[in-house]
């Protein structure tokens, strides 16, 4: 059982994980469209793994590694909101 402190910083890490990723997958699509086809697969499968790995590594250093469903919703969150805001933005500039 996690404390309230620990639970926090598992939230916060994780919505905020959500939008980095959200960030370097807009990166990594500017390099897959310039790709051949199995170059494509290459980067997305390495891409998933090594943040797989990174977001697993960082969540064994916070809280020993346990999940909980609500870590898992709050990446989703904090990627679609990063994406809402960036399409905004972009909506913004291109007037």
């Amino acid at each position: 059982m996690m404390n309230l402190k620990t639970q926090m910083i598992v939230i916060l890490f994780s919505f905020f994980y959500g939008i980095f990723f959200s960030f370097l997958v807009e990166v990594n699509q500017r390099w897959l469209y310039q790709s051949k086809r199995w170059v494509r697969y290459l980067i997305t499968c390495l891409f998933v793994f090594v943040n797989v790995l990174f977001f697993f590594w960082i969540l064994q250093k916070i809280n020993y590694g346990i999940i909980h469903i609500y870590s898992f919703l709050l990446i989703i969150g904090g990627y679609v909101l990063e994406t809402a805001f960036h399409k905004r933005i972009a909506k913004h500039f291109k007037k």
